[in-house]
């Protein structure tokens, strides 16, 4: 299943009906009143939706977010986990690669501060190979709240390695600001000596 906005979900159909056309798909205009029921999802294989659609009571193994929660607001984030604690297994993991900190949305999101409950696990947690900007969690689902979810103490860790990116940013936005200050030191030096 994938879940994303028309415009990305047009191009996923695309590929993914060229590399599996013996699958069956079911799409948002398959759904009736936005609803994705458990007879559509037993009939078929591959879903693409959007993230207005609805779900029956389908539970997932496996739910995965690759570098766009680092692109929503906190409210959309928090929707997302809210379907993520709904719809995964009593045992099922989430993986989550997504930067350290975005301020794409006019204010810095954090990966820390992402909505986790008391119900998870740390199965793995670290940098991205290479992109040590990008954070990869993978935890699992605990059946009920209890002391082996570790997911808080972890979201402590990641905090605290975000504050790297928090002194880089700072330092930049210095940097411009001497450059701006300069620039215009300059150009009063330069206007002074003409007179």
């Amino acid at each position: 299943m994938s879940i994303d906005l028309p415009e990305a979900n047009l191009l996923s159909s695309y590929y993914l009906k060229k590399h599996f056309p013996q699958k069956k798909f079911a799409g948002n205009n398959q759904l009736k009143k936005n609803i994705l029921t458990q007879e559509n999802f037993k009939k078929n294989q591959i879903f693409i939706l959007n993230p207005w659609n609805k779900l029956e009571n389908i539970k997932f193994d496996l739910i995965i977010n690759t570098r766009s929660m680092m692109e929503m607001d906190k409210n959309i984030i928090s929707e997302y986990f809210t379907f993520i604690h709904k719809h995964i297994e009593s045992d099922g993991f989430f993986l989550n690669i997504n930067r350290y900190r975005k301020k794409s949305v006019g204010y810095p999101i954090h990966f820390f501060e992402y909505p986790y409950d008391n119900r998870w696990k740390v199965e793995s947690s670290k940098s991205s190979w290479r992109q040590n900007w990008v954070h990869f969690l993978i935890t699992r689902r605990n059946k009920t709240n209890s002391h082996h979810s570790d997911i808080k103490k972890e979201l402590k860790k990641i905090k605290f390695k975000t504050i790297y990116f928090i002194i880089i940013e700072k330092n930049e936005e210095f940097k411009k600001y001497l450059k701006s200050i300069l620039k215009k030191v300059i150009k009063i030096f330069h206007f002074q000596k003409k007179l």
